[in-house]
């Protein structure tokens, strides 16, 4: 790793600074307790040219990560064996408010090799229910980084949704049905490695014939960072 580092600070790439010694890199590695701070702040635009003061807002709690049950959707557990965090009741819910509780689940998020695309053939008179679906799935890639470039793909379509991209969504929710507690995993047994990778597929966007790319980011075994872009 340090050759590496050499390598970014002589290319002129980074510059590497100290970590502030007020900074931890991950708490579960060392089975460090973990605390979680939520403040809402309004962010106007425009010049301001007088002194602005902050205060705390009401109702606003420090809370520790066993504190509660499902903040944001989030189930979080605690074992000498590092955190577990998932969405399970949430994406019950999510079955339950689309219909699909008892359909036939499906091993896959995404037909290989899709061909989904813009078109005006079939398109859904009420495109509500597929934007309320697609940005719901959104939320629940924060613990399911393997429906994060089926997501991506369906939200292309959020202009004009047809049949066709309606029923590749639900096909994501059945997909989730084969493991709604699949989650995230913080072992307390890993090392302090970091490790990368990354794929990239040239033109892979049909209608503009675009890249995507896509990456995830471990320290030791624990997943700690994704994205799927064009």
């Amino acid at each position: 790793m340090k050759d590496e580092l050499d390598a970014l600070e002589l290319n002129n790439t980074y510059t590497i600074v100290p970590l502030p010694v007020t900074q931890k890199v991950v708490g579960s590695i060392h089975g460090w307790s973990l605390s979680q701070l939520d403040i809402n702040n309004a962010f106007l635009n425009g010049d301001l040219y007088e002194d602005a003061l902050m205060e705390l807002p009401l109702g606003y709690q420090l809370q520790g990560e066993l504190a509660k049950g499902h903040e944001s959707g989030l189930e979080i557990a605690r074992s000498r064996f590092g955190i577990s965090i998932c969405q399970r009741k949430y994406v019950l819910e999510l079955l339950e408010e689309f219909g699909h509780l008892g359909t036939k689940p499906s091993s896959i998020p995404i037909e290989v090799n899709h061909k989904l695309a813009h078109t005006d053939e079939n398109l859904l008179k009420n495109p509500t229910e597929y934007r309320k679906l697609v940005g719901k799935l959104l939320h629940l890639t924060l613990t399911r980084p393997d429906i994060s470039y089926v997501v991506h793909v369906l939200t292309k379509y959020m202009d004009k949704p047809t049949e066709v991209h309606l029923q590749a969504a639900f096909k994501v929710l059945r997909y989730l049905k084969t493991a709604s507690g699949q989650g995230i995993f913080m072992s307390t047994n890993s090392e302090l490695k970091l490790r990368s990778y990354t794929y990239s597929n040239w033109a892979g966007y049909i209608e503009i014939r675009k890249s995507l790319s896509s990456f995830c980011i471990f320290i030791g075994n624990s997943l700690v960072s994704w994205k799927s872009k064009k």
